[in-house]
């Protein structure tokens, strides 16, 4: 997701087309659920940047009001950068359970323990957001939200049943190339 931010608008355009794509055909309804609940934020993204961007103005009858053409690009870019995380998000929550979506947050976070960074904590209020944000029509009242006896015992995550697989040989391999693939990636779209 961070490679996304980091690239410029053409390749940034081409890798949210390709998520967008990959989104649709791996969890659709999930992408839609998640799109329909982020469609307030693309509102703001576009009018912020489309309304907030100064730059050449589009309309030379009504120039105070009028977006600019530099907004414009750079709400389309960030709109697409967003709609190709929510896609990786959605990919994501559709192929792990509670507890794959906790081991894999919690074995990303725990090299941060060392900063005095508490990753148990960070681990259950993501779960509890990414489940808040992809529950649906389960609790569409906000009043819902705040009812305790809402969840069952059984929907929640336990980090204590959470296990952390120990990296192996091949995982250990496998990581560096990765990284190098994307920074060729990076590099090659730029």
């Amino acid at each position: 997701m961070f490679a996304l931010q980091g690239l410029g608008p053409s390749a940034a355009a081409l890798l949210s087309i390709i998520l967008l794509f990959c989104g649709i055909e791996l969890a659709g309804k999930r992408l839609r659920l998640l799109m329909r609940r982020s469609r307030f934020l693309f509102l703001a993204i576009a009018l912020l940047y489309t309304f907030g961007t100064p730059g050449t103005r589009i309309s030379p009858y009504f120039p105070e009001i009028s977006p600019t053409e530099e907004g414009l690009r750079l709400a389309v870019l960030h709109a697409g950068r967003l709609l190709g995380m929510l896609a990786l998000v959605a990919v994501m929550l559709e192929r792990l359970d509670r507890v794959g979506v906790a081991a894999g947050l919690l074995a990303c976070l725990l090299p941060f323990r060392r900063l005095g960074f508490k990753p148990e904590r960070a681990v259950v209020r993501l779960v509890m957001t990414l489940e808040l944000a992809t529950a649906g029509a389960k609790k569409t009242d906000w009043r819902d939200w705040l009812d305790p006896t809402g969840a069952s015992p059984s929907e929640l995550v336990d980090l204590r049943s959470v296990v952390v697989p120990n990296w192996s040989f091949g995982d250990a391999m496998i990581l560096p190339a990765l990284a190098c693939a994307v920074v060729l990636l990076v590099r090659w779209l730029q």
